[in-house]
């Protein structure tokens, strides 16, 4: 039985997924196996992913007969899994050569490995003059790093996990939303484990695709969003540190809500409204895990001046 799993929603990827392909056959770990899920791609993905499994016969192909995504897709992926360890990849990302034997040797000390990442706008990869080092913490630390965004991130990508944890995980959270889907697992992960281990090497590229959903408007969906926050806060009520620290980074992203309003120029005031009292009335917590310089501007900001906060947010963009 293989070691690791890693599985890859794919829809409509034909332009990307190669290069992704190109950088997983090319692992210096080699007990794998890999799980697509084709979520209904409507251009020539599947065709792609066949000319790949024609290459190397751990790659495996699933194909849905109806749309469920990213989310969805994923889950049906660890269902028809084999290894004790799963990693997850974006269709349109690629890895480091080392990315899975890296993060193999450190999953064994600990519950969780994860890896630094380089945001990247065009295909590159760097040299690496890898460390081979890891850091180490306890899981209510590492719940905090994730919080104030250092070290440990809210991706699924760049990260292995350890499948039987994860599963139940996946079991006991009803996530049905557009955005925030990957930190409800992430951090309801992290409050099962021990210990987690973060390589200081940068081994996974994250593509920055134009008009992916992540860069999207606002629409219906993101009440949904906002809800699935409050209900996180709401679980760790028991635990105040670690509830500060949920409130802090969900309050970031509720003004990411906001802010992408001027993408689409559908504006909801009443709401921006609401979440500026909500900023107003718990203002000194969200401080408490000390976000980085930028949130804190942010957080200042908006507190000042709803628009102006905007205004700056579209100049911002522009750059």
């Amino acid at each position: 039985m293989v070691k690791i799993s890693v599985v890859i929603p794919v829809y409509n990827a034909k332009n990307y997924i190669a290069r992704l392909f190109d950088s997983i056959i090319s692992q210096t770990y080699i007990d794998f196996e890999v799980i697509i899920v084709d979520d209904c791609s409507t251009d020539s993905s599947v065709d792609v992913i066949n000319e790949y499994i024609q290459k190397d016969a751990r790659l495996k192909l699933i194909s849905l007969e109806k749309n469920v995504g990213a989310f969805e897709a994923r889950k049906i992926g660890i269902m028809n899994s084999n290894g004790n360890y799963v990693a997850f990849l974006d269709s349109d990302d690629w890895i480091d050569s080392k990315y899975l034997e890296l993060l193999y040797n450190n999953i064994l000390q600990s519950d969780l490995s994860c890896c630094e990442f380089i945001s990247v706008k065009k295909f590159k990869t760097i040299n690496i003059n890898y460390s081979m080092t890891a850091f180490s913490y306890g899981n209510k630390e590492a719940i905090e790093l994730l919080n104030s965004r250092r070290d440990i991130y809210p991706f699924l990508w760049n990260k292995l996990f350890k499948k039987d944890i994860l599963l139940e995980v996946l079991n006991e959270s009803a996530v049905n939303v557009l955005i925030g889907e990957d930190y409800t697992i992430v951090i309801n992960y992290l409050n099962k484990i021990n210990k987690v281990a973060v390589v200081q090497d940068k081994l996974y590229y994250y593509y920055q695709r134009p008009g992916s959903v992540s860069r999207g408007g606002f629409n219906v969906k993101m009440y949904d969003v906002l809800k699935n926050y409050d209900n996180l806060i709401e679980k760790f009520s028991e635990y105040s540190e670690i509830q500060n620290s949920i409130m802090s980074y969900a309050m970031y992203e509720k003004l990411a809500i906001v802010a992408s309003m001027t993408k689409n120029k559908k504006y909801d005031f009443e709401l921006a409204k609401k979440i500026k009292k909500e900023l107003k009335d718990n203002y000194k917590k969200y401080f408490i895990c000390n976000p980085p310089f930028s949130i804190k501007i942010a957080f200042r900001l908006y507190k000042f001046n709803i628009r102006m906060f905007l205004l700056i947010y579209k100049i911002l963009n522009r750059l």
